[in-house]
């Protein structure tokens, strides 16, 4: 096995000592496969982007049926995630309780490289915070970066020997963290993102890697057996929760058109301010979630500035929206985009937040 570069941040290697506590995964469902019935389910989990849900002797992801994906290294069932020098996918979940202050907790999860990939990721890690950061945002990678990452600048890939490796780590939380993230946390689009597997292959020109992920647990430092170097934890119970209690952007199912109220620029600008993503990113999992449904995206301006003006803004705004689902990998036939200017106001343009409210993205269904 290669050697490898462990870059952890504010992790402490566990040598030398014991613990025999039980106690439960603070992780819900964390190999994937919670039952829904008869049907084997990834959720609570949140796909950000196209992640690939695998299960033994299921039905196979698009574009993955000629692979030959690993053994689950739990039960039957893990999820897969690309990663493109333009596009990544993440994973996320909200914890079964909110982290304590101080407290250190031991994260573990295994991932195995797939051998369709023609390069390797240079970092793999995961991040807890206690608000969601919308990760498909450079701002998020910068301001929310992972706790927990393991570092290999030749390339991260399990032994010959195993198909899965090992990647963990122990956090002293700050206090209050309940979501956990898990993807590739690189700043820039290639340099430290990805590692040619060959110089030469097929598709030289299409960058990709691929890590499968199963197996991802959240407990108390003192219920970690480092003598058996293994998590003591069964596995937390799912909350009563499903994408659409969770994921308000599912209201278009009747409502047909709604407005974004997160989704907002500076005045007089056509730049998303960072706090838009979590909405663009609910978005996008709605339409990942049903792939038959189309949208229209409608920018809308306040009344400052001319007419003229203003409707060539609140194009620009519409587009910049469309932009972000085409650079997630939405396909160009299902987004479309219009301006209207300030002809619609929702409210009043006689106050600052009046005309704060009026500077909006409207989402239409369209069937």
């Amino acid at each position: 096995m290669k050697s490898i570069n462990i870059c952890v941040i504010i992790v402490l290697i566990l040598l030398g000592h014991s613990y025999s506590s039980y106690s439960q995964n603070l992780v819900p469902n964390g190999s994937f496969e919670q039952k829904k019935g008869r049907r084997t389910t990834a959720r609570p989990w949140r796909f950000v982007n196209t992640v690939d849900y695998f299960v033994e002797n299921g039905r196979v992801p698009p574009e993955t049926e000629d692979w030959n994906p690993p053994k689950a290294k739990n039960g039957i069932a893990y999820v897969g995630l690309r990663i493109y020098p333009d596009y990544r996918e993440f994973i996320q979940i909200k914890l079964t309780q909110k982290l304590v202050e101080a407290q250190k907790y031991y994260f573990e999860m295994w991932i195995s490289w797939s051998t369709h990939s023609n390069n390797f990721a240079k970092k793999f890690g995961a991040s807890l915070y206690r608000k969601k950061p919308s990760y498909t945002s450079d701002y998020y990678i910068t301001t929310n970066p992972p706790q927990i990452e393991l570092t290999d600048f030749k390339g991260i890939v399990q032994s010959d020997s195993s198909q899965w490796m090992k990647i963990s780590g122990v956090y002293r939380a700050k206090g209050a963290e309940r979501y956990l993230t898990i993807g590739n946390f690189s700043n820039s689009s290639f340099k430290d993102r990805l590692k040619r597997k060959n110089w030469y292959s097929l598709n030289f020109w299409h960058h990709e890697a691929y890590y499968y992920v199963d197996a991802v647990s959240l407990v108390r430092l003192q219920e970690y057996s480092a003598e058996k170097d293994s998590i003591l934890a069964v596995t937390a119970p799912v909350p009563p929760e499903s994408y659409a209690n969770e994921n308000y952007v599912y209201s278009l199912e009747t409502d047909s058109s709604l407005v974004m109220k997160n989704i907002q620029f500076a005045s007089g600008e056509d730049k998303l301010l960072p706090r838009s993503y979590k909405d663009l990113e609910l978005i996008m999992e709605y339409l990942n979630e049903n792939p038959t449904k189309n949208i229209q995206v409608i920018g809308h301006t306040d009344n400052i500035g001319n007419p003229s003006s203003n409707q060539k803004l609140s194009e620009k705004r519409a587009k910049s929206v469309y932009d972000y689902f085409l650079s997630n990998y939405i396909k160009k036939d299902r987004v479309s985009y219009l301006g209207n200017g300030e002809s619609s106001p929702m409210t009043t343009n006689e106050t600052p937040r009046g005309r704060r409210l009026n500077r909006r993205v409207e989402i239409q269904l369209i069937n």
